[in-house]
């Protein structure tokens, strides 16, 4: 627990995936949390979204979700950067890993440019349709994301607000398995979660 309460994350987005990432690192005792994203609270996004209301609509999403997070865990050190990520994007110094929750590719290869930059773990994580996928980047010890997806195959799709949070929880789970220094993790893997048969399967990235 003491790795945990001394270890600061950045969460890169604050939408599905990022709203139920942040809550479970901060309800887990993360020592300190920074939340990106200069997008605003719309009400399309309510119905995933865990750390708004209606009565956010219009607010800056990281705002909110300090004052959301600060009132679950008030000894967690949490940050609020209301900013696009980009290639100029800097990285906090005192982080351990940085967690990819946003829903564009352009972002997802500057985010992957600036963890290999800083020398930082990537936890990667993607939801579309029933479908989810979850892995682990070191850029010393694995494919990046570029290698593992060298093309824009994302497409627009409805999300069922379950298979966001599923994705979510793993995604939490295998920040808090990496910080602990846990040998069973996703590093050179890929979950991939299919919510309509509920099979998850695991790909072998070593070789890419």
């Amino acid at each position: 627990m003491d790795k945990i309460t001394q270890t600061k994350v950045l969460v890169c987005g604050m939408g599905g995936l990022g709203c139920f990432v942040s809550e479970m690192l901060v309800r887990s005792g993360i020592g300190g949390l920074y939340v990106v994203d200069n997008d605003t609270i719309e009400p399309s996004n309510l119905n995933r979204q865990i750390l708004y209301k209606s009565k956010d609509i219009g607010e800056l999403k990281v705002n909110v979700a300090f004052r959301e997070l600060t009132a679950i865990n008030s000894q967690c050190q949490i940050v609020a950067l209301p900013k696009e990520i980009d290639d100029d994007f800097i990285l906090p110094d005192d982080i351990f890993c940085v967690v990819d929750c946003v829903d564009n590719y352009k972002t997802r290869l500057s985010i992957d440019a600036l963890s290999k930059r800083g020398s930082v773990y990537l936890v990667h994580g993607g939801v579309g349709d029933f479908y989810g996928e979850v892995t682990s980047i070191y850029h010393k010890s694995t494919p990046s994301f570029k290698d593992i997806f060298p093309k824009d195959n994302s497409k627009t799709l409805l999300t069922f607000p379950p298979v966001v949070s599923v994705v979510g929880a793993i995604q939490s789970f295998e920040t808090l398995r990496l910080i602990c220094g846990f040998e069973e993790n996703l590093l050179n893997k890929m979950a991939i979660f299919d919510m309509r048969t509920l099979s998850i399967d695991i790909l072998n990235l070593a070789t890419l």
